[in-house]
């Protein structure tokens, strides 16, 4: 198996620019063949980048299958934290596809900087970004 590619990012991904799926699909059209994709499985970039790599014959693994990520996550964050922490902790090189906005993106991002674990960060804020309009 080659690289292990892990990808975080916002689970609101229909509230963000179209653009990010064309940037996504680009990363995942660039990787070579015997990459395998981590993801922690919530709805949004996760998923999308399961598809986009299993239509391109990847590997995927979706570290937390069958957990639940509706709802009210305000009681215990920290739950979201250890799913990106897990990713992170997979992967030998990280995309994060973020908005700006999202402390668990965020959290994933500093984590793999103080880890040491190369980062990358696709900006979802193009200009026709509609989050706060």
């Amino acid at each position: 198996m080659g690289k292990r590619i892990g990808i975080v990012g916002t689970r609101f991904s229909e509230l963000h620019s179209p653009a990010w799926r064309a940037q996504l699909g680009d990363l995942i059209a660039s990787l070579p063949s015997d990459a395998e994709i981590i993801v922690n499985g919530a709805p949004g970039v996760d998923e999308e980048a399961v598809r986009l790599a299993e239509a391109r014959g990847l590997a995927a693994r979706v570290l937390f299958p069958d957990e639940y990520y509706e709802g009210d996550y305000s009681s215990d964050p920290s739950l979201l934290l250890h799913r990106n922490e897990a990713v992170v902790d997979c992967s030998d090189e990280v995309y994060a596809v973020w908005d700006g906005v999202s402390h668990g993106t965020r959290h994933a991002i500093t984590l793999a900087k103080h880890k040491g674990v190369p980062i990358h960060v696709i900006n979802v804020m193009q200009e026709d970004w509609q989050r706060f309009s």
